[in-house]
């Protein structure tokens, strides 16, 4: 039969073939699935605007049916405020999500990184080093519970996520007590940590098992990106300063110009930029135009009184509210505070030498040249007496044997017709006492 070997020969061929085609038998086998892939940056500092780019990207990847969230985490830290939000964010992913450690996650960027379902690290890449600032019980205690509570959700190990915040933890040959906890890419894998070291995306997503078809990396809008600018407390403190100086400035000068642009476009990026953040809300903003409105009102009052303890503590009130309180807000003030008052000596300055002042002072001296004389009363009027002509709050009029001179009472007010005597001559002053008894 010498069709058999023919048939033999073809059945063991169908047969080679048929194995060939099954998924992820070659190469050693495993799955080879394709997928779409969203992917964020977590770089540079973790401030309020963040996690709206994170929020955002999330959605997007929902929407678009993705199958994998990576956030590229390479990040110094930055406010905890903004990590937490992150984290939430990242916990809540319908997606299964993957941080990869480029270089750095430390203090808020490694919270970002014990998020997600998995951790790649990049080989020379760390993690750890999250003692709060500043490093108070209070602090410590709060941060290292949210590490604790997210290690836990995660499936990694809550002592080694505890001992990146608080240095008082000692794990025997991981860390001593009194130290924090920096893990590097190939002791965070030992440990459990992180699941593997990879160079780049592709070779962490190989690592997982997929194929993508499509990467999309999401990068933040102008909007996102304006919010990131203007909320860094050294930026939002300047701002702030030169929007009060331009706008004083502008009220030293005839019409409107550079200085009142200036000054109006930086206090708009302030407060635009934190309502793009998150950050406050109108009511904030309306408490430091108020705040302006009241120290405007205190230059018309003479000395320094309710209104302008009342506008400074409104426009301090905003900052913190816009800044988000605690230490920034503190940075912000300081810097808007050193930066106000500085450039406002410079401006007043200025403006004396270019004669902008002179509207707002009499620059020439009048004197006997020119015909005036200052009244002076003689001294010899101490100790004599006369009677109120006029009722005294405390300015009145006094009649002293016919004549009537201007003066002052000691503060009290003294009814018209009221016998006084007079205590003391400064010049053109005459300071009156009601005669007690008379």
């Amino acid at each position: 039969m010498p069709s058999a070997p023919r048939l033999i020969l073809a059945l063991v061929l169908t047969l080679l073939g048929l194995l060939a085609a099954l998924p992820g038998q070659a190469g050693g086998g495993g799955s080879d699935p394709t997928c779409l892939v969203y992917v964020v940056p977590v770089q540079g500092t973790i401030d309020r605007g963040l996690p709206g780019t994170v929020s955002r990207t999330v959605r997007l990847a929902r929407s678009a049916g993705a199958d994998l969230v990576v956030l590229e985490v390479s990040t110094l830290g930055g406010r905890v405020d903004a990590a937490l939000e992150i984290r939430d964010t990242v916990l809540a992913c319908p997606i299964p999500t993957v941080a990869l450690i480029r270089d750095r996650a430390w203090s808020a960027g490694a919270l970002v990184a014990l998020a997600a379902d998995t951790i790649f690290m990049q080989p020379g890449s760390s993690i750890g080093a999250a003692e709060p600032r500043p490093a108070e019980v209070k602090e410590i205690s709060a941060l290292r519970g949210e590490f604790e509570a997210t290690a836990e959700r995660t499936g990694r190990d809550r002592t080694l996520a505890a001992a990146m915040v608080d240095r008082s933890i000692e794990i025997e040959g991981v860390v001593e007590q009194g130290m924090l906890l920096v893990l590097s890419a190939a002791r965070a894998v030992e440990l459990g940590l992180a699941e593997g070291v990879a160079r780049d995306l592709e070779e962490a997503l190989s690592m997982l098992g997929y194929r993508p078809t499509k990467v999309v990396r999401i990068h933040p809008t102008p909007g996102e990106r304006l919010a990131r600018f203007v909320t860094d407390p050294v930026v939002a403190g300047l701002l702030l300063s030169f929007g009060i100086i331009g706008v004083v400035a502008e009220l030293l000068t005839p019409g409107f110009g550079v200085p009142g642009t200036v000054g109006l476009t930086c206090l708009g990026l302030f407060f635009g930029g934190h309502l793009l953040a998150g950050l406050g809300g109108w009511e904030a903003a309306a408490l430091f135009v108020v705040g302006m409105a009241l120290l405007g009102a205190e230059a018309f009052v003479p000395g320094f009184g309710v209104f302008g303890i009342a506008g400074v503590a409104a426009m301090l009130g905003s900052v913190y509210l816009f800044t988000g309180g605690g230490t920034d807000a503190l940075k912000a003030t300081a810097v808007a505070l050193v930066v106000t008052v500085g450039g406002s000596i410079l401006l007043l300055r200025l403006a004396a030498r270019k004669g902008l002042l002179d509207r707002l002072a009499l620059g020439v001296r009048l004197g006997r040249e020119e015909g005036v004389l200052a009244r002076v009363e003689p001294e010899e009027l101490v100790g004599q007496t006369g009677t109120a002509v006029t009722p005294f709050r405390p300015a009145g009029i006094l009649e002293v044997d016919g004549r009537r001179i201007d003066a002052v009472s000691e503060g009290a007010f003294i009814p018209a017709g009221t016998p006084v005597r007079i205590v003391s001559v400064e010049g053109p002053r005459v300071l009156v006492r009601a005669i007690e008894g008379r």
